[in-house]
């Protein structure tokens, strides 16, 4: 219902803006165009075929490509060979989903960086034996954000799924760990 509802809406508006070039349109075009990539994330965290992390991560690589070739940042893809988990289910799907959304998003709009590294690993010797990591070698941004909540979010949601968050920086860029238990 949502996928046939709410998202042909949107598809019918994104079609009509597409109609005109003026630039006041620009803008709506934009927010359209993320809105879109956001519910169709929403609905693919729904979906009973994303329920382990190799199939999630597979879905989201051509999303996060897209933004990386958009603002000119080579990705740089690193995913181990994972152990497939029985199913995750919608919610945790979402968490995971959001916190890597979070992570290339704060990496490519803040870091003005070059590169984007999305790693994943594997320690069975862990109690978080299951590792996502996102990094990029921009600039650190060391003064704390008074508006953002984006790194709150991020930990919410790892402490949701029973995981650990962590975010460093330093001079080479910055990093973002999730590490999850199986």
């Amino acid at each position: 219902d949502m996928h046939d509802g709410i998202g042909g809406q949107l598809l019918s508006v994104q079609s009509t803006l597409n109609e005109h070039s003026e630039s006041w349109v620009t803008g709506l075009k934009d927010q359209v165009k993320y809105t879109l990539a956001d519910f169709r994330m929403v609905i693919d965290s729904l979906d009973p075929l994303v329920n382990d992390i190799p199939t999630l991560l597979g879905q989201m690589r051509p999303r996060i490509q897209q933004r990386c070739d958009a603002q000119r940042v080579k990705l740089v893809w690193q995913v181990d060979e994972l152990p497939s988990q029985a199913t995750l289910g919608p919610e945790k799907v979402l968490h995971i989903m959001r916190i890597i959304q979070e992570a290339t998003n704060n990496s490519l709009k803040h870091a003005n960086g070059t590169r984007l590294t999305l790693n994943t690993r594997f320690d069975e010797e862990s109690a978080q034996p299951l590792i996502i990591e996102v990094v990029d070698d921009g600039q650190p941004n060391l003064a704390p954000s008074t508006t953002g909540r984006g790194l709150q979010n991020m930990q919410y949601r790892a402490g949701q799924l029973a995981g650990i968050f962590k975010f460093e920086q330093n001079e080479s860029g910055s990093k973002v760990t999730l590490a999850l238990p199986i």
